[in-house]
C-alpha cells in the first residue's frame, strides 16, 4: 500500500521523515513537502518530492495523491488541499489527518473576520469528508468529535522516539534542585510568536518576580512577527535586560543546548501546543508549568504520570516556591522513556500505515 505523507517544510520535517524511514518502507512511504521555509536539503532523500506553493506545485501534489492508496496529512493547513477535500468526499475518504494542534483549533476558535468565517466553513466540510484521524493526544480527538458531532476511524499513536534525541547527553545528573544562593534562575517563556502562547498575560503574572535574580528567554523565531515585537517590547518594559527575546531560529542542537541551561519553563498556551518541547524538557528534569484546562494536561499528567505544574498557581507562589524544583529526575526519565517507547511507537504507527480497510 502506498502511503503518501504531505507536510510543510517545518523544523520537525526532517526528523519526521528520518523516523518513519527508519522503521517503515521507503518505497511505500513517499513524502511530499510543501514550500521551502527552512531550506533543508532533501536532494539525497529517496522518494521525497518538494513542491512550491504555486500552480505547478498543486498540480504535482494531486499527481502524487492520485497514485497513492492513503494520504497522510501531517497538519491540516494547506488551503488548496482543504478546498479539494471539501469538494470531494472520495478524496477525503483516503485521507488521514495527523493532528498537530493549531490545525484543530482553526475549527474550534471563533473566526475574527468574514474571510476566516468562510474558510472555517470550508474546513468543516473538508473535515467532515475525512475518514481517518491520528493523534498522540486523545483529548484533541475528543474535542474534534464534539466540534464535528461525528465519529472517525481513530488511531492513537505513541510519541516518536526522536522527541528526546539530542537531550540524552545534555541531561544533568542533578535532580534539578537549585542550591546556589546567588544563582540566576533561567526561565523559558513560550515556544513561538503565536497568540496561543499567551505571553502578555504570563509576563504580567511573572512581573512580581522582576526584582529577583532571573532571566527570561522568549523564543519568537516563528509565528506572527508583529505579535513577537509586541511581546518583546512588553518583556523589556517589565524586566529590562533580564528579558531575552530570541528572534533568530536556532538549529536543533543549539536549541537543546539552550534548553539544558533552563531552570523553569512557563508554557501558558491556551491549547495543545509545544509537546515537542515539553517532552525533552521533562526528560531533562526541568520544572514545567502548563495550563491544567487544556488537552496536554490529562495526556502528560494523568496518562503518562509525568511531573508538570499548573500554570494557574504561579500567581499564588512566592519566588522561593516558584524556583523550587522537586522533580525526581530518575523517575521522570523512566516515565519519559515509556512515553516515547520505540516498540510502542512502531506498533501503533504500523496500524496507521498498514490498515487495509477498503476506501469507498
Amino acid at each position: 500500500m502506498i502511503n503518501l505523507h504531505i507536510l510543510y517544510d517545518e523544523k520537525s520535517t526532517q526528523s519526521t521523515i528520518n523516523t518513519l524511514r527508519k522503521y517503515f518502507s521507503t518505497e511505500e512511504n513517499p513524502f511530499l513537502i510543501i514550500g521551502n521555509r527552512y531550506g533543508y536539503d532533501y536532494s539525497e532523500y529517496e522518494n521525497v518530492v518538494r513542491v512550491e506553493e504555486n500552480f505547478y506545485g498543486i498540480k504535482e501534489m494531486f499527481r502524487q495523491i492520485k497514485k497513492s492508496d492513503r494520504v497522510h496529512l501531517h497538519g491540516f493547513f494547506y488551503i488548496p488541499l482543504i478546498f479539494a477535500i471539501a469538494l470531494s468526499k472520495k478524496l477525503g475518504q483516503k485521507c488521514n489527518w495527523i493532528m498537530w494542534g493549531q490545525d484543530l483549533y482553526n475549527l474550534v476558535n471563533k473566526p475574527t473576520s468574514f474571510p476566516l468565517a468562510v474558510l472555517r466553513i470550508i474546513r468543516k466540510q473538508a473535515t467532515k469528508n475525512i475518514r481517518y484521524i491520528t493523534t498522540n493526544v486523545e483529548g484533541d480527538y475528543e474535542l474534534l468529535k464534539k466540534v464535528m458531532n461525528k465519529e472517525y476511524k481513530f488511531f492513537k499513536v505513541r510519541f516518536a522516539p526522536f522527541a528526546i534525541d539530542g537531550v540524552w547527553e545534555k541531561v544533568s545528573e542533578s535532580n534539578g534542585e537549585i542550591t546556589e544562593k546567588n544563582k540566576t534562575i533561567n526561565i523559558l517563556l513560550g515556544n513561538s510568536a503565536t497568540y496561543s502562547n499567551c505571553h502578555l498575560e504570563a509576563l504580567d503574572i511573572l512581573s512580581k518576580y522582576k526584582e529577583e535574580n532571573m532571566k527570561i528567554y522568549i523564543p519568537l523565531s516563528y509565528g506572527d512577527k508583529k505579535y513577537g515585537n509586541q511581546v518583546s517590547n512588553k518583556a523589556k518594559e517589565i524586566f529590562g535586560d533580564k528579558a531575552v527575546p530570541m528572534f533568530e531560529f536556532l538549529e536543533r542542537e543549539k536549541y537543546f543546548q539552550l534548553l539544558s541551561n533552563i531552570d523553569i519553563v512557563v508554557f501558558a498556551h491556551n491549547r495543545q501546543q509545544a509537546v515537542g518541547n515539553i517532552v525533552p524538557l521533562l526528560y531533562a528534569g526541568k520544572k514545567i508549568y502548563i495550563r491544567s484546562d487544556i488537552s496536554t494536561w490529562p495526556c502528560i499528567k494523568e496518562e503518562y504520570k509525568l511531573d508538570v505544574r499548573d500554570y494557574c498557581t504561579i500567581s499564588e507562589e512566592s519566588f522561593d516556591d516558584f524556583k523550587l524544583n522537586s522533580v525526581d529526575l530518575k523517575q521522570q526519565q523512566m516515565l519519559c522513556e515509556q512515553m516515547v517507547d520505540e516498540d510502542m511507537f512502531v506498533k501503533t504507527y504500523r496500524k496507521v500505515l498498514e490498515d487495509d480497510e477498503k476506501v469507498i
